[in-house]
């Protein structure tokens, strides 16, 4: 049966492991880290190694959090993110890149093109009221 407390230490753990893949999703943002290691690098890596990845951050999860009760909640909340982003997150990413980047380049340009019609609009508005005047 799983209690509110048990159910809580399995969100903790999820939760806590998004945090850590977020921070290292940014690792490039941090001086003294980006001269040393880039996400580019870690990512080509945890594409390269996925089952030595998740041993790696199942040992972490051991290490850090136990054996007890709750701490096996706890890592198995971790383990679902962990293999979720591993083998989920990482190799659709890819995928949608390109999708996205099209796409955005699309509204950019029909956002460019909306611009210059409501600018052009604006003027023949402005001269049909300067000859209105005179």
């Amino acid at each position: 049966m799983i209690t509110p407390t048990a159910m809580s230490a399995l969100i903790s753990g999820a939760v806590l492991w998004c945090f850590l893949w977020s921070a290292a999703r940014h690792v490039d943002r941090v001086p003294i880290l980006k001269d040393y290691v880039s996400w580019a690098d870690m990512e080509a890596w945890i594409k390269k190694n996925p089952q030595l990845c998740l041993i790696i951050t199942e040992l972490f999860n051991i290490l850090m959090h136990g054996m007890d009760a709750h701490a096996i909640l706890f890592n198995l909340g971790g383990t679902l993110v962990n293999a979720a982003y591993i083998y989920g997150v990482l190799p659709t990413a890819g995928v949608l890149r390109g999708p996205l980047k099209r796409f955005t380049e699309k509204v950019s340009q029909r956002l460019d093109v909306w611009a210059d019609q409501l600018e052009a609009a604006s003027r023949r508005a402005e001269l049909e009221a300067q000859k209105e005047a005179a």
